[in-house]
């Protein structure tokens, strides 16, 4: 913590938290601020309101794309960390070493448990929810331990190393195995068919290609229904800018496979909400949302998604 200079707030919240949201500060209308940001930042005559979130969200302090510096609390914005001291590269060594194994580790729970019902998946996320906690209150330790953490969530040789079978690998077998129940969920929730004209949009018609650990994470979440303590890790990590875009392109990826669930869900009502509660927070930057569009078709999606459903 001593050498946290994070610039953004980024707490989590789920539904029912009660949170601030200051219009005269506000540059994205879904703006919102924890009690500790607010009350410590300058909104004396200023419009705001104190609401209960439905949907969940994360504290915005800090963050210059969805609403104003002048806002900002005195923890947070690109000047309020100018002399934290830089980490010793030997205080992350030991984290550095493990995460990849975390990781690995946690896609390899989802992929035992991907062939299960719903019901038992619910399970078997319980199962990891101490496992969950570890990660979450990792994330929480600052941007040096957040940015380690990107580092092996982002990396494809890691990734490539650790989950490609090898007939040296002691674990040859289970990496057989292991490899087989990924595919078969990966097949499991294909797009269908897509409307004339639209054919060559690859987060549309292209298969799902995972190149990093954060990557097939995303798709576990989707595939498991936004379990809640997923969702409020894959956001606890949004404070570090890298990640944040890594994260968006992976959502993007996985957009049209999202239909498919809410769809086949039996609570859409909870899964659109843990939906809107990720998109909310990454689509309020309107650069990354334009960059998002622009590059990957977003808008294209559930236009689609709509003319099958008709």
């Amino acid at each position: 913590r001593r050498y946290d200079n994070a610039t953004t707030c980024g707490l989590v919240w789920t539904a029912n938290f009660v949170a601030y949201r200051c219009r005269t500060c506000g540059i994205s209308p879904c703006m919102s601020l924890c009690a500790q940001c607010f009350q410590e930042g300058n909104h004396e005559g200023h419009d705001f309101n104190m609401f209960r979130s439905q949907a969940g969200g994360a504290c915005d302090c800090g963050n210059s794309a969805v609403m104003k510096e002048s806002g900002f609390c005195h923890r947070h914005g690109s000047q309020a960390q100018l002399n934290k001291p830089e980490v010793p590269p030997d205080l992350l060594a030991n984290a550095e070493a493990m995460m990849p194994r975390i990781f690995l580790r946690f896609i390899q729970h989802c992929r035992e448990h991907c062939s299960f019902p719903l019901n038992k998946v619910l399970e078997g996320m319980e199962e990891s929810s101490l496992f969950l906690d570890l990660l979450q209150d990792l994330s929480r330790l600052g941007a040096a331990m957040r940015r380690t953490m990107r580092k092996s969530l982002c990396n494809p040789k890691v990734y490539a190393d650790l989950t490609q079978p090898s007939p040296h690998h002691s674990n040859y077998e289970y990496l057989c195995q292991s490899k087989a129940w990924y595919e078969e969920a990966v097949n499991s929730i294909p797009f269908g068919d897509v409307p004339p004209g639209y054919e060559d949009i690859p987060t549309l018609n292209g298969p799902l290609i995972h190149k990093n650990f954060l990557d097939e994470i995303v798709f576990w979440t989707v595939k498991f229904e936004f379990p809640q303590k997923l969702v409020c890790l894959l956001l606890n990590m949004l404070p570090d800018a890298e990640y944040e875009d890594a994260f968006a392109r992976a959502f993007v990826q996985h957009y049209s496979r999202i239909s498919v669930m809410l769809v086949r869900s039996r609570d859409s009502e909870t899964l659109s909400n843990r939906v809107v509660h990720v998109s909310v927070q990454l689509f309020s930057d309107q650069e990354l949302a334009y960059r998002m569009t622009d590059s990957f078709h977003l808008l294209h999606i559930p236009i689609c998604f709509s003319i099958l459903n008709i």
